[in-house]
């Protein structure tokens, strides 16, 4: 399987998994080609652990010169010997870049000459974490170990995982491990103020600190000659990073539910939600209703797989509960028209004159 290394996100997912089952489970061999070894074992542990790395080294500047040579004869070109080992030089390894550079010099041209060469560009060289775990361990030149994480794609943290990995391994010597355990917890502390402050000038104090640093923090000649670790930190997240995205997703939906944050909810609710729907079957079926839970977040809450019978139970509630018909509504009884009715008021008669007179309040001239 060429390019093994290369599988990104959701467009290949299920290739990981299904590298690893061939690699542990079939009886023909298997042989992976990989440009970046680092990146495939950080993705797939069966690929570090159940496999044997075979390197291919780049090929050095004589072979390609003697390639070069070669095709020049050819096709009827000459050039300089000046020439070809700057177009070797150039290529740092590169046997297709060589021959491309050859190419693009000879077009319309029978002689290739070092003045013409000079005007080629030199290819980049990319080194992995191994090459720069080995050159701060393993080297003397303090400086080679500085310049080459310049050529690794990769930031500071992730050099700090990878130091703080193999320095007891490989730092034998007592002293050699005080002072390099002093060099990485230096380097941590610009690490920190990064995040506090936003202020990523100090990933340059700390790129110096993990490479240089530890490097001239070993006085001794004693260190480790066995292969460098990868990470363990890096191997536990990967793996749990299925079961991390669930939670998340969990805590997500039953914040939106409950009106708070999901920090409160992962810290405070989500274990008693988890030791609800252990303790009573029916509030199964309300939350995944109410949630609107997926099989594989129903079956994180109740540490069980996907396809459980428990979790296979819920569904199949819900769906039976679907399926039902709702009974008929009752039609609401229409008011009866209310009937008018005429009340008749009859006038009582006035008094006569005289009556109506005692009545009244008697005057002045009653008396």
């Amino acid at each position: 399987m060429d390019e093994a290394d290369n599988f990104f996100g959701n467009a290949d997912r299920g290739a990981i998994p299904a590298i690893t089952k061939l690699i542990k489970e079939s009886l023909q061999p298997v042989v992976l080609i990989v440009n970046d070894y680092y990146e495939l074992s950080r993705k797939c542990s069966a690929a570090k652990t159940d496999t044997i790395q075979i390197t291919f080294q780049k090929p050095k500047a004589p072979s390609v010169i003697k390639a070069l040579n070669k095709i020049a004869q050819n096709e009827g070109i000459t050039v300089d010997p000046e020439a070809m080992e700057i177009i070797a030089e150039k290529a740092n390894g590169d046997m297709r870049a060589a021959v491309r550079n050859l190419e693009a010099l000879s077009l319309g041209q029978t002689h290739v000459t070092a003045e013409m060469a000079e005007s080629i560009s030199s290819r980049d060289k990319r080194n992995d974490m191994y090459s720069l775990m080995s050159a701060i361990f393993r080297s003397t030149d303090a400086m080679k170990a500085r310049k080459m994480m310049m050529d690794v794609d990769t930031d500071p943290p992730e050099v700090e995982l990878w130091v703080d990995e193999n320095l007891p391994y490989e730092y034998l010597d007592k002293g050699d491990l005080v002072r390099g355990y002093e060099k990485l917890s230096r380097a941590d502390i610009y690490l920190g103020r990064v995040g506090r402050r936003q202020y990523f000038g100090f990933w340059s104090y700390a790129s110096d600190t993990l490479t240089a640093g530890v490097n001239t923090a070993r006085m001794s000649n004693r260190y480790s000659h066995d292969r460098l670790h990868f990470p363990s930190y890096l191997s536990k997240m990967s793996r749990s990073k299925t079961v991390r995205a669930m939670r998340k997703s969990v805590d997500y939906k039953l914040a939106v539910y409950l009106h708070t944050s999901t920090k409160r909810v992962d810290l405070d609710i989500l274990p008693y939600v988890k030791q609800l729907l252990a303790n009573d079957p029916s509030m199964r079926v309300i939350i995944t209703k109410e949630l609107q839970l997926e099989p594989e977040e129903l079956a994180f809450l109740l540490d069980k797989k996907p396809d459980s019978k428990d979790v296979k139970a819920v569904f199949a509630e819900i769906e039976q509960e679907s399926a039902r018909p709702e009974p008929p509504k009752k039609k609401a009884k229409e008011p009866e028209p209310v009937k008018a009715t005429v009340v008749e008021t009859k006038k009582e008669p006035e008094p006569p004159a005289s009556e109506r007179k005692k009545n009244n309040q008697a005057s002045l001239f009653d008396f």
